[in-house]
């Protein structure tokens, strides 16, 4: 009897110690699984606590860099003439001045004024007459301001971490952002104004403005070039392209 009463006892202890070392076990077992509570390669991409959220809590600055301002190198114009200009506008002798408040310097006022001539005589206008014999005006004024300022210089490398704690483990991640794109230099906007006078009387029969967006130091932007884009602008379809009395 007491042998059969050993026995049942030592069963107990086994299946009781069995039991305890099962219980032990789990929670090990339980942190070797993959998170989410699934197995294979999908264990690791959804879900909460899955490889990634730390990563998504963090806001890198984007290496991508913005594109270019829609309004450079676009050209703006407006035409305006007297109502009885028709018959006096694109002949005779004609000569240019530069109003002295224009924001560009003397040496570059005169890269327009040549511009501004070469288009009169494709009008029409004569600027090799004597002064006796020239019976109009050609007066122009640049305007030119930052439309957007140039951006400010940045690190090249930035970074963030980030740590993610769950009961099913801790994570860590980390983002290392490399942005070697040179910051933006600043939108110009150059506007030029011309205005043709008749010599004696000193009347405005023709006005016409023009503008447009340039970056700053480009250098497929050089000074003749805007001279030059603008020129054409101020007299597209001289003298007939006209939108109302000057």
């Amino acid at each position: 009897m007491n042998k059969i009463a050993s026995k049942r006892a030592l069963g107990v202890f086994m299946i009781g110690a069995g039991v305890a070392v099962a219980a032990a076990a789990t929670p090990a077992a339980a942190q070797m699984r993959p998170w989410g509570g699934r197995t294979g390669s999908d264990a690791w991409r959804d879900g909460p606590g899955a490889w990634g959220d730390p990563l998504a809590l963090s806001n890198p600055r984007s290496t991508v860099r913005d594109l270019p301002d829609s309004r450079e190198g676009q050209v703006t114009a407006e035409h305006f003439s007297a109502k009885d200009a028709a018959g006096r506008l694109g002949e005779g002798g004609i000569t240019i001045t530069s109003k002295p408040d224009s924001t560009p310097d003397a040496r570059d006022r005169l890269t327009y004024e040549a511009a501004m001539i070469d288009r009169l005589v494709m009008a029409g206008y004569d600027s090799q007459l004597p002064p006796d014999e020239i019976g109009q005006v050609a007066e122009i004024r640049i305007i030119r301001t930052v439309a957007e300022p140039a951006e400010r210089k940045r690190n090249p490398v930035s970074g963030s971490t980030a740590v993610s704690v769950s009961n099913r483990g801790t994570a860590y991640g980390m983002a290392v952002n490399v942005d070697l794109t040179k910051p933006k230099t600043a939108l110009l906007s150059t506007r030029m104004e011309l205005r043709i006078r008749d010599r004696e009387t000193n009347e405005v029969i023709w006005e016409s403005r023009a503008q447009i967006w340039t970056c700053e130091d480009d250098e497929h932007w050089e000074e003749g070039d805007i001279a030059t884009r603008l020129s054409a602008a101020l007299l597209e379809g001289f003298p007939s392209s006209v939108q109302g009395p000057a």
